[in-house]
């Protein structure tokens, strides 16, 4: 649900240096992101289900919106890009908030009904964040963190690179946050074209993300989704999605 609130311009890099580490070993820590030197944006109305204004012009043919019911959920073909940042603050979490998965068919807890093997998701239910793997690993939890959104109108950043998933939420006020980062070499967001999906007809370089609601299931529903955190955005803009190569 949007509220009229002042925007503070950030970067998930700025505001990266205020967060409480609470770093998980890597699972293979010469997974990185790779450096990037060039970014596009993309500004998302969740309430309307609607890219709001527009994407950069160099994103039109990788971010789509493939349901605006009960919330929002978008496509993003990674092909050409290496890292996807998620950014938004959250008030008061409540249900299935956000979730990014591997599959069209993720739909929390860990799985996709057997359809795709390249199917790790990560969902956020209430104030905690629960990492799955893929069928390679089991689908089985790689983690989970409990107050990973604090009290107040923290900032949020969720990355995504191939392997690599990072989680980062801290509020001014109290300066509190949580900060994790979790790898795996086959397990987890399997999206530089390179592990070839079990099934023949997926595609090995799509994130899907579901807002207030889980990817496949429009059911699962939650809020709330407040403002993007950047200078750029206003009213009717609740989440800013970064990509880079």
């Amino acid at each position: 649900m949007r509220r009229m609130l002042p925007l503070v311009c950030f970067s998930a890099l700025a505001v990266s240096a205020h967060a409480e580490d609470v770093r998980l070993p890597e699972k293979t820590s010469q997974i990185l992101c790779p450096n990037v030197s060039y970014s596009e944006m993309c500004y998302l109305d969740v309430d309307l289900g609607v890219i709001t204004p527009s994407c950069s012009p160099g994103l039109s043919q990788y971010v789509q919106v493939i349901s605006s019911a009960n919330g929002m959920v978008v496509e993003v073909d990674m092909q050409g890009w290496d890292k996807l940042q998620v950014g938004t603050r959250i008030q008061n979490p409540q249900g299935y908030v956000m979730h990014i998965g591997n599959s069209p068919s993720n739909n929390a807890w860990g799985g996709d009904s057997g359809h795709f093997s390249n199917d790790s998701e990560v969902h956020v239910y209430n104030e905690s964040v629960y990492v799955y793997g893929n069928d390679n690993i089991g689908s089985g939890l790689m983690h989970s963190q409990g107050g990973a959104i604090p009290q107040g109108l923290p900032y949020v950043w969720a990355t995504v690179c191939d392997s690599y998933f990072n989680w980062y939420a801290w509020d001014p006020v109290s300066n509190q946050g949580s900060n994790f980062t979790i790898t795996d070499a086959t397990g987890l967001f399997q999206i530089d074209g390179n592990e070839f999906d079990q099934n023949p007809n997926g595609n090995d370089t799509k994130l899907y993300l579901g807002f207030e609601r889980t990817i496949a299931n429009g059911s699962r529903t939650g809020g709330d989704i407040v403002v993007a955190p950047s200078g750029d955005g206003g009213e009717g803009i609740d989440v800013q999605l970064i990509l880079s190569r």
